[in-house]
Formats: structure tokens, C-alpha cells, sequence
């Protein structure tokens, strides 16, 4: 491989003659006008990469690529390699083009092109991107979480499960979240550390290989791999993607959370997978899936998504879970696994003798304070069973929280004759806290 940088940029197109004049400027030496395409202009981008583009035409995607002033020459064999670079130098020179030669690299197997090394074996992480990521410090506010999260996401591709292992940090992004550094979030950034120290070497694309997708989805986040044979027959990656659900796709059946995968991929890679040659093939462990593109009845979301799918050619095969191990594991992690999501709570449980309530003898009455308001609610019991009052707190948490969480967010206050209930509901609820 070769890489040429072309030398002064945007310097190397000239202003239309009859424009000219409207690049005037005034300075103490006198007027001065552009002639060539000055800097800042909103469509200098576009004009000059259209430009190059135009040069290069007759070989690009052959054995050249190029993107603005980064040109890459790319060949199979050594001999022909040489004959590459001389037709893309007498292009370039016909044009009027230079190269600037400290940037230039010629006849190598390792390139650095657009934030990415080039090898034979495919497609590595820069080092100096990841001595940075390894290198970096623990974040002190949201400021730096930002700058590490960037930094790491720019290389997610190579990064399997990033954006599960990297959700206690991004929650940290929430306006309404203050920065408090936890052991938790110690292990997710520890965790990215991780992922990139053992980030794999990616396939590079061939469009005339044959594509395979495998996605799997969990209840918090769906996880797919990009798939092609190399020169063995061996499949590696060509790309990994995870994402978390959003709220409401949490609440989507397991049939449409498995689908929702299947058309992620095809919006992740639809510069790959539209117009290939072969039928792409799908992998899911899901087996209803199979019959998904030949289902004569399918409801609102499933509509537009078939919609989209009719754009490409694939067809679904149904593969055993502990197969699938890959895409698990992009969507699944147990020690990162989210709960419900539901509000802290403090339940007050107060001695309330004597008092009747609906002609019953009241005990106590719970008092719940919790981020959604102050709420009050009378328990019934009789004086003689005390112990009644541990059960029907117990209920009043799982009414406030839910089974999943309850345990884990609620703090129970015990007062006066109620004490003798504490250890009762320790043992009851294990992790709940509880004062007296």
C-alpha cells in the first residue's frame, strides 16, 4: 500500500475569474484579492473532495481511495503495486497537483489512513488512540467523563457489549444526575480499559464475499455481529454493534426486541448489505423468526419494519442459542444487568394505639415518602399480634417498588413498641435497610 498527501489543500482550486473581485480585502500594504479558493467557505469541503474525485475517477475503487487530500493506493501484488502508484502520480501531476512528501508513505503493509491502521490481517486500532485510552486518568467530573467516553467511542467498533458495559458512565450525562464516582462506575471505566487493550483485528469488507448477520437482543439492550469468510473459510468480524433499548423498546414482546436487532444491523451496515451479490444470511436464535418475511399478518411496528427489509436481500435461519455466543454476549451482562427503574423510598412506620380506623384497632400507620410524593397509609392490626406490622410493611414496600426492587430500594423506620419487629423483617427482606 502507498499514501499520498496532497500538498496546500483547498489552496489548489482557483476562484472563477469574474469572483475574483468579491474577495477583496483591505490592509495597510494595500487591497489583495483571492485567486485561489480562500478558507471558510461553506462549500469549499464539498467543491474540493468533488474535485479530487473527478481526478482520480478513472481508478477509484479499483486501487485507489481517497478522501480530500488523503489519497490510498492499494494492490494485491507487489508488481502491479508499482504500476498503481505511477498512474495515480502522472494524474495527479497532469492536474497540477504536489504531494507532500514527509506525509507520504510508499510500499507498505501497514498504513495509518482516516484514524485507522491498515494491516494484511485487516483493520487494528491506532496505537496512540489506545495508549491515550489506556492512559487515561479516572474521571473527576462530567467534563472528563465526556472527553473519555468520546475518546473510547470513537474505536466502539472494534469494542464488543460497549454500550452495556459503558452505561453506568453515560447515565452520568442525565442533567438531573450529580457526579458521584462509585465502585460501580470504577468497574465500567476499567471495563472499556479492557475492551480495548484485547480489541480484536477486524476483516476488512469485500463486497463479493458473502454477508452474515448475528443479532441477538436481551431484555436491556440488542447486540449484532457483522460476519465474512476469509481466505480459509474461516468467519470473523467485520464489525461489532450493541446499543441500550430505550425506554419503550423495553416494553416490545421478545419476537419484536429479536427483530428490532435484525433491523438494526440493516441500518447499521446498509452501505454493506444493499445490492450484494448473495443473500445475506441471519443468524437468530429466535425461530419465529424464520417465518417473519413470509407472515401474511403483521401489526403497526412490524409493518414499517418489514417495509424497510423489503430493500435488501437476506434470509433468516434459525441457530441454537449456545451458538450464538457472540451476539450474547454483546447484549448480555449479567453484572450489568438494569433493574426497573423505580424511585427510593422510606417507609415510617409509627405507632398509632388506640386509634381506629374504619371501626378496626390501628397499629400503625405507614407514612411513604419517595421521589414521586408523601403518601400515608393506615395498617390494621390488633395490639396482640405485632409481628403482623413486619408483613404488612413487606407489602407496603413491594406496593411502592415492585418485587424486583423493593428490597433494594426501600429503608423501613421502626418506632417505639414496633422495635420487636426489626429483626423479623431483616431476616424478611435481607438487604432492606432498617432503622429503628
Amino acid at each position: 500500500m502507498t499514501v499520498f498527501d496532497v500538498q496546500w489543500g483547498y489552496y489548489n482550486l482557483r476562484t472563477a475569474e469574474e469572483d475574483i473581485w468579491k474577495t477583496a480585502f483591505l490592509t495597510d500594504m494595500g487591497l489583495f484579492e483571492w485567486v485561489v479558493a480562500p478558507m471558510g467557505l461553506k462549500r469549499l469541503p464539498a467543491e474540493f473532495a468533488r474535485y479530487m474525485t473527478h481526478v482520480l475517477m478513472e481508478y477509484l475503487n479499483k486501487f485507489v481511495a481517497v478522501y480530500f487530500d488523503d489519497v490510498i493506493i492499494f494492490s494485491k501484488k507487489s508488481e502491479e503495486h508499482d504500476e498503481h502508484v505511477r498512474l495515480v502520480m502522472t494524474k495527479l501531476m497532469n492536474a497540477g497537483l504536489t504531494l507532500k512528501i514527509k506525509k507520504c508513505e510508499f510500499d507498505t503493509t501497514t498504513v495509518n489512513y482516516l484514524g485507522m491502521v491498515y494491516t494484511p490481517e485487516g483493520l487494528k486500532i491506532q496505537p496512540e488512540k489506545m495508549d491515550s485510552i489506556l492512559n487515561w486518568p479516572t474521571p473527576t467530573n462530567i467534563k472528563e467523563i465526556q472527553g473519555f467516553l468520546g475518546a473510547s467511542g470513537y474505536v466502539r467498533r472494534y469494542l464488543q457489549n460497549y454500550s452495556e458495559i459503558a452505561r453506568p458512565l453515560t447515565e452520568l450525562l442525565r442533567k438531573d444526575l450529580e457526579f458521584e464516582w462509585n465502585e460501580q462506575r470504577e468497574k465500567a471505566f476499567n471495563g472499556i480499559k479492557e475492551l480495548v487493550r484485547n480489541a480484536p483485528i477486524l476483516m476488512l469488507h469485500n463486497p463479493d464475499k458473502p454477508h452474515l448477520i448475528r443479532p441477538d437482543a436481551s431484555g436491556y439492550a440488542l447486540g449484532i455481529v457483522l460476519e465474512q469468510p476469509d481466505d480459509d473459510e474461516k468467519w470473523r468480524p467485520v464489525a461489532f454493534f450493541s446499543r441500550k433499548f430505550t425506554t419503550a423498546e423495553r416494553n416490545y414482546d421478545v419476537h419484536d426486541r429479536e427483530l428490532l436487532a435484525i433491523v438494526e444491523a440493516f441500518k447499521q451496515w446498509k452501505h454493506y448489505l444493499q445490492g450484494v451479490r448473495e443473500e445475506t444470511v441471519v443468524k437468530s436464535d429466535h425461530h419465529n423468526l424464520k417465518y417473519f418475511t413470509t407472515t401474511k399478518e403483521l401489526v403497526g411496528r412490524q409493518v414499517r419494519w418489514a417495509e424497510y427489509l423489503s430493500k435488501f436481500k437476506f434470509r433468516i435461519e434459525h441457530i441454537k442459542g449456545k451458538e450464538n455466543v457472540i451476539a450474547d454476549a454483546l447484549s448480555r451482562r449479567p453484572d450489568y444487568a438494569i433493574g426497573l427503574e423505580q424511585p427510593k423510598t422510606n417507609i415510617l412506620i409509627e405507632d398509632k394505639d388506640g386509634i381506629r380506623y374504619n371501626n378496626k384497632a390501628v397499629l400503625a400507620a405507614a407514612i411513604t415518602v419517595n421521589e414521586t410524593g408523601f403518601h400515608q397509609r393506615m395498617m390494621q392490626a390488633t395490639q396482640k399480634d405485632k409481628t403482623l406490622v413486619t408483613a404488612l410493611a413487606n407489602k407496603e414496600a413491594t406496593r411502592q417498588n415492585g418485587l424486583a426492587k423493593s428490597s433494594r430500594s426501600t429503608t423501613i423506620h421502626h418506632y417505639k413498641d414496633i422495635k420487636e419487629s426489626t429483626e423479623l423483617w431483616k431476616r424478611s427482606r435481607g438487604n432492606t435497610t432498617s432503622q429503628t
